[in-house]
Formats: structure tokens, sequence, C-alpha cells
């Protein structure tokens, strides 16, 4: 992951989470993806990641990779990853549906 800038999820069909977003936001990558790749997860576009239709993936990452703000949004993604999707996170919330 360290060879890379931005990581991309150019997903258009398929079905449940794509759990690779999370390693990449893990890293602190600012991260490209269509809306199907993003689903399953409460991340914001534009806050979280930059949502772009398959049609104009390219631009988006040219885009992307042109603005100031990646290390912000990659290191804002990691923040809310670590808050809503640590593994910390989900036992405590597991354990507490257990006990009703």
């Amino acid at each position: 992951m360290n060879a890379t800038d931005i990581a991309i999820s150019p997903l258009t069909q398929g079905s449940g989470s794509s759990v690779k977003i999370l390693d990449y936001l893990n890293f602190g990558l600012p991260l490209v993806s269509t809306d199907i790749g993003a689903r399953g997860f409460n991340f914001q576009k534009n806050i979280h990641y930059f949502e772009s239709p398959i049609e104009d993936f390219y631009n988006t990452i040219l885009m992307v990779k042109s603005k100031l703000t990646n290390s912000n949004m990659g290191r804002d993604a990691r923040e809310f990853l670590i808050e809503n999707y640590s593994w910390d996170r989900i036992a405590k919330s597991f354990f507490k549906r257990l006990s009703g």
C-alpha cells in the first residue's frame, strides 16, 4: 500500500461490502469509488471518499491526484474507520446486542 497515492474501487456490480476499502482507509489513502464500491458502509462522499460513475472514473482519479486535500481526506477517512469499524468497536457493538 505504500507504493500508491490513491485507492480505487471501480465496482459496477456485485453484492455485499467491499472489505478491501477498509484496508485502503486504514492506510490513510484517499479513495475513489463508484456508489456500488462504497456500499455497505456509512461513509460520506466527498468527506471520506470521492464517488464517481465508472464513465468518469479516470478523470476523477486525475482530479483527486491534483488536489492538495488528498492527505486530509485520507486522514479523516482513517479516523472515521477507527471510530466506526475497528475490531474494538465491532466487539463492543456485538456484545451490546448479545446482552439485549
